[in-house]
């Protein structure tokens, strides 16, 4: 452990180079002498603060830049520790232009006998933790975004994989799921917060047509469908602001007409491959994400009129453009599996987000823009997706400015 991280509580993210990382071998300390009980440690380097060079490159289109919506999703899971660190990023995030931050409370959900959900203090936020940085995001000229999504123990991939996906599981699921829903709409409306997303790639399985995180059918009820647009009814009988659904890529679109029939906004999260090799270029990329936006997800906004809104989630690692294709794995799973070998490469990432925003910006029909997995606590160079500190954060800056 280092000051820095013990000043921002980070440990494993704001480390000294030589003892970086979840579990490095560190030092031994030696008590044989306890008349010198003083330790003193001349750090030599931060970890990931190094500078990277990355050229921002303007868009193809010479015409107004037409994104109404920008800004900023945090990191999910909440960490309790950046309660006291928060100010600092948001300031960066309203200085890169960003006029919304999306924050998503949760729950943990337990595939316990007893099928458990709830708030767990010291896991979940409180509505004290909320109204902090609601009113830190105020501060910062922003606005405030809510996006429940269910806290998975011990692990997303592992709660579904150990579901049983039984009838009465599905029926015990969902009620926990609506009862979370409406727990944070009832919150939402009573603080005047204007924007309340539900769905999400958290809960895919959960969502018509979806399915587990391996492909496997989720042996969804048939009433699924009607079970949503229940919800929503109550959630609209609820909440009186803007009502928008996150939609995993690839879409489903026929799957949840229904759904997306009955909500104000579509949001759609990104994560899938704009590569096929491992060091692809920011025009790559973009020619790659423009077809996926003329081909596939124009279609949402032809049918429904909603505006669409797109959330960026590429961790800054080697090969992290192609979904993680040369791991033969998601970037997800290479993430938590302790045996991936993973490089950091900020430059990818940064021509990541260059070749999607270059995409985006030439298609008016596109509302708006979010950089998905943002640490407002800790500016380093890491592995992880959030891009505070990192060139991908000059360049969403770019964009995000020139749209005002």
């Amino acid at each position: 452990m280092n000051g820095k991280a013990l000043y921002d509580e980070q440990c494993g993210s704001a480390d000294d180079s030589i003892t970086a990382g979840e579990n490095p071998i560190g030092y031994k300390i030696s008590f044989e002498n306890l008349d010198k009980l003083s330790i003193h440690y001349d750090l030599q380097e931060w970890y990931g603060l190094d500078e990277y060079q990355h050229e921002v490159l303007s868009g193809n289109s010479s015409e107004q830049m037409y994104l109404s919506k920008f800004g900023f999703e945090i990191a999910f899971p909440y960490d309790i520790h950046w309660n006291n660190y928060w100010r600092n990023g948001l300031i960066k995030a309203g200085v890169s232009g960003a006029q919304w931050i999306i924050l998503s409370p949760s729950w943990t959900f337990k595939n316990n006998a007893n099928h458990s959900a709830g708030l767990l203090p010291g896991r979940d936020p409180l509505a004290s933790d909320i109204d902090q940085l609601m009113n830190l995001v105020n501060d910062a000229g922003m606005q405030l975004a809510i996006f429940p999504q269910p806290y998975l123990a011990p692990t997303e991939f592992g709660y579904w994989e150990q579901a049983p996906l039984t009838y009465n599981w599905w029926q015990d699921w969902f009620e926990d799921y609506r009862r979370f829903i409406l727990n944070y709409a009832d919150y939402a409306e009573l603080r005047n917060i204007p924007n309340l997303i539900i769905g999400g790639d958290g809960i895919a399985p959960a969502i018509p047509g979806g399915s587990l995180p391996n492909g496997v059918p989720t042996n969804q009820p048939v009433d699924m469908n009607e079970k949503w647009l229940k919800l929503i009814e109550q959630v609209r009988s609820r909440y009186h602001g803007v009502l928008g659904f996150a939609l995993p890529y690839p879409i489903r679109s026929e799957a949840t007409s229904g759904i997306l029939s009955n909500v104000d906004e579509i949001y759609i999260e990104i994560s899938s491959p704009l590569a096929s090799s491992d060091s692809p270029s920011a025009g790559e990329i973009e020619s790659r994400m423009g077809k996926f936006l003329d081909e596939e997800i124009y279609q949402l906004y032809a049918t429904y009129s909603k505006p669409v809104t797109l959330g960026i989630y590429y961790p800054s690692i080697d090969g992290g453009a192609s979904g993680c294709l040369n791991f033969g794995k998601s970037c997800d799973r290479v993430m938590i599996d302790s045996d991936s070998n993973v490089t950091v490469d900020a430059i990818e990432q940064a021509d990541v987000y260059q070749g999607i925003l270059r995409a985006v910006v030439q298609r008016p029909w596109v509302s708006g823009v979010f950089s998905k997995g943002f640490n407002p606590s800790v500016a380093v160079v890491d592995t992880s997706s959030s891009i505070h500190g990192k060139p991908a954060m000059e360049v969403i800056s770019y964009y995000f400015r020139n749209a005002q």
